[in-house]
């Protein structure tokens, strides 16, 4: 079997061919020039996603705060900060022992807290002997 020639194309047509492709590369190559200026331009793309940028940012300073608040519990915990803040308390209960131990209350705290005190059980009575003469006026 003999190999059959492929039918000549003309001179122009494949030059028309050619710079239909060149100039279709030429756009592409444009348009990727223009995409990647636009990609790298930083204050366009702040202006461009600024609520996502804000988001973004919001989430991961609250997962900062929790991180954080984690390590530090952790750290509270622990046996060798016990006994440092353990240690710190008894040096200031040898400093100032006054401030131990909570002072006596005065005359007249003592006073009001008696009054307060027969006040409320006088009203404690009333009520109660109200409570019952109802239950009876009730019957049974």
């Amino acid at each position: 079997m003999a190999e059959e020639a492929e039918p000549e194309v003309p001179k122009e047509t494949l030059e028309l061919e050619i710079d239909d492709v060149t100039e279709d590369l030429g756009d592409t190559l444009s348009e990727l020039d223009r995409r990647g200026n636009e990609w790298l331009d930083w204050r366009r793309q702040l202006r461009k996603r600024a609520v996502g940028l804000g988001g973004a940012t919001l989430v991961l300073a609250i997962a900062g705060a929790v991180a954080f608040a984690n390590w530090r519990r952790q750290e509270w915990n622990r046996p060798m900060a016990k006994a440092r803040r353990f240690r710190d308390a008894v040096a200031r209960m040898i400093e100032k022992p006054e401030l131990v131990a909570r002072p006596e209350p005065s005359i007249g705290t003592k006073a009001l807290a008696a009054a307060a005190a027969g006040v409320a059980g006088t009203m404690a009575k009333f009520l109660a002997r109200r409570l019952v003469a109802r239950l009876e006026a009730a019957g049974p």
